[in-house]
């Protein structure tokens, strides 16, 4: 398992709000459907609210 580590934020990107960490398997695609839906199961507030702006970041490990 992967790790998608997700920003939330409101105002339109003005407002940090929180961070998530979004589990996935890589050898299916990631939809933004199922994202979406993850971040309003655990953030219920923000589903009405038409000013939310998710910021992806995938961190991979390096070995050096």
């Amino acid at each position: 398992m992967k790790k998608l580590y997700i920003d939330v934020m409101i105002m339109k990107g003005a407002k940090f709000y929180c961070s998530l960490i979004y589990k996935y398997n890589p050898l299916f695609k990631i939809r933004l459907e199922d994202i979406e839906r993850f971040v309003h199961d655990k953030r219920p507030t923000l589903k009405y609210r038409k000013d939310v702006v998710l910021i992806l970041d995938n961190k991979q490990q390096v070995a050096l």
